[in-house]
């Protein structure tokens, strides 16, 4: 597993399952946010839309899934199934108030801006603002514990931009003219 996955529990709710071996022993079976190696059908595509771009490398993967649950498409992991995509090197879970925020120490500024900017912009479609407003300062508290206050000018610029939907390829990212 790149990433914990949310595989559907028997009370009707999800566990997070981090290793292979704790899978339900079947050859499908229903999860949430599912995405690294997705396919969808076009069916789904027709009903949902197209990924949104303005994402780009961060929060699509989150995005898109929950608006297939939003518009009645169930998703289902393929227990069999193969994919050759390398996860974290170290992922760090933090549990706050029932929920949990996954943190990857060190990732280059322009991954981490994307994650933050994304993850604030979706907690604010999601749950309003005082979500979005968590979803910064757990972001903001966690990079500043783990990697220090160097970066916290960063991680101001990327929450504001999510509170304020400047979504899109940051201007600052390597390799933009």
């Amino acid at each position: 597993l790149t990433w914990p996955l949310q595989v559907a529990a028997a009370d009707g709710g999800f566990l997070l399952i981090e290793k292979p071996e704790d899978l339900p022993n079947q050859d499908f079976f229903r999860t949430r946010i599912t995405w690294t190696g997705a396919l969808i059908s076009r069916e789904i595509r027709d009903s949902v839309g197209p990924v949104m771009g303005e994402l780009f490398i961060r929060g699509e993967d989150e995005e898109y899934p929950l608006r297939m649950e939003r518009n009645g498409h169930p998703q289902e992991a393929a227990r069999r199934s193969i994919l050759d995509h390398p996860g974290p090197e170290r992922l760090i879970c933090w549990k706050f108030f029932g929920k949990r925020l996954f943190f990857e120490p060190g990732l280059a500024d322009w991954k981490l801006y994307y994650k933050v900017r994304n993850m604030v912009w979706l907690k604010r479609h999601q749950s309003g603002l005082l979500g979005a407003i968590g979803m910064a300062a757990a972001y903001l508290s966690a990079s500043c514990m783990i990697d220090g206050i160097g970066r916290l000018p960063l991680l101001i610029s990327a929450a504001r931009d999510g509170f304020l939907g400047r979504l899109g390829k940051w201007a600052r990212h390597p390799g933009l003219a």
